[in-house]
């Protein structure tokens, strides 16, 4: 037996990395951290810092020196979850494939996928050329705008009536691909799940708050209970998305709109789910850290992925817009007077406010409120919100 301490190789290393990196630590690895920002946080918390271009595989695995990794660490990245595969298809390493991951990342190719099996009943376009940008003026209505590649809701827009079409086609930037495609009407959801040899768990299903048309962007979301019709069917839709993507060996999370005629698949990537989700809100609701067992699997140590526990509870990010932060109410105070599990705020008196329209919103920190009843953790998170000090913008 081998006393070699086992390598682990993240990719891409911003601050939603740091859990991950940690938890690898704590498990005995030695840690490496990837990333072309030489000021990511991520590589100052590892034991080697590589500052490389993370979209080049074979930059990657030039830069490791011959280091052979025994595991890719999860952690919450865009298009270059591609990197990471990249490098578990040459190292024959545990984890999604870089197949899989071309499909999760590349919203034209997932549609295709998902669409050519009957999993994803809507049309789409595809927005290369100027040509198609103009075609699409007769797109039926309502409907979505969205990069075809990139994640945390950039540069989603909605669109319901022409002169708002017109308006977001002709403001697309150029030299990127876009996709145009039916807004699907319903409720939005999350999922955090994994699939480890061809066995899907699903492990928390959040219901979304989003910011109204046309930016609709995340502000929030309730935990739902596991074992009804509803989780039951959410994660059935999850688990043909990850089965048609070929995605196995992987943490992943998945957006949903429960429509009429079911759960329709947004997006699916294989990778923990980022904005304080996996590390931070989905423990505290199952008791599962996802990214914990996956390590430990990867490792050949014990691992269990079936929550433990649903706590009711409510993360909620400080979605203020149009205005100025004049007070920030202490925190000691509102965790007497809460029933807060978790909170962190960055917002200072004086800070200007744009309204929502990325993910932006995220930086501005959060809470988190213990409860069953959607109503009641509604006007919670209100008043709580009320408690800041705020001017409207002139």
């Amino acid at each position: 037996m081998s006393d070699r301490q086992p390598v682990g190789v993240v990719v891409g290393a911003s601050s939603e990395a740091l859990h991950a990196l940690s938890l690898a630590r704590n498990l005995g690895l030695y840690t490496i951290a990837m990333d072309g920002n030489p000021n990511a946080e991520g590589l100052a918390a590892a034991d080697r810092a590589i500052v490389v271009d993370i979209r080049d595989p074979e930059a990657l695995a030039a830069a490791l020196e011959g280091t052979v990794p025994d595991v890719v660490i999860p952690a919450p990245i865009g298009r270059y979850l591609i990197a990471g595969a990249a490098l578990n298809d040459r190292f024959d390493l545990p984890g999604v494939r870089e197949s899989a991951a071309q499909l999760c990342t590349d919203k034209w190719a997932f549609h295709r996928r998902l669409h050519s099996l009957g999993l994803r009943r809507a049309d789409c376009r595809l927005l290369r050329t100027a040509a198609d940008r103009a075609a699409a003026a007769d797109f039926p209505l309502p409907a979505i705008l969205k990069p075809r590649t990139g994640s945390g809701s950039r540069g989603v827009v909605r669109v319901d009536t022409p002169a708002a079409r017109d308006a977001a086609l002709a403001a697309l930037p150029e030299g990127e691909e876009y996709l145009i495609e039916t807004a699907v009407p319903g409720q939005e959801y999350g999922m955090d799940a994994v699939v480890i040899g061809g066995r899907f768990t699903p492990v928390l299903l959040r219901k979304k708050l989003n910011t109204p048309p046309p930016h609709c962007q995340c502000v929030g979301y309730f935990s739902q209970p596991a074992g009804t019709p509803r989780f039951t069917a959410a994660a059935a839709a999850v688990e043909q998305a990850a089965a048609a993507l070929g995605v196995d060996n992987a943490v992943l999370h998945a957006d949903l709109i429960e429509a009429p005629d079911g759960f329709f698949p947004i997006e699916l990537s294989a990778r923990p789910s980022g904005h304080d989700l996996h590390n931070l809100f989905t423990p505290l609701v199952t008791g599962i850290d996802m990214v914990e067992n996956y390590l430990r699997f990867a490792l050949g140590m014990p691992y269990n992925f079936s929550p433990r526990q649903y706590h009711g509870g409510l993360i909620r990010f400080f979605d203020f817009g149009g205005c100025t932060i004049t007070s920030v109410p202490d925190e000691k105070d509102l965790m007497a007077r809460y029933p807060l599990a978790a909170y962190r705020c960055a917002l200072v008196p004086g800070q200007r406010l744009d309204p929502v329209r990325d993910g932006s919103v995220m930086h501005r920190g959060y809470f988190v409120l213990r409860g069953d009843d959607e109503k009641e953790l509604t006007a919670l998170a209100d008043a709580l919100l009320a408690e800041f000090g705020r001017e409207a913008l002139v």
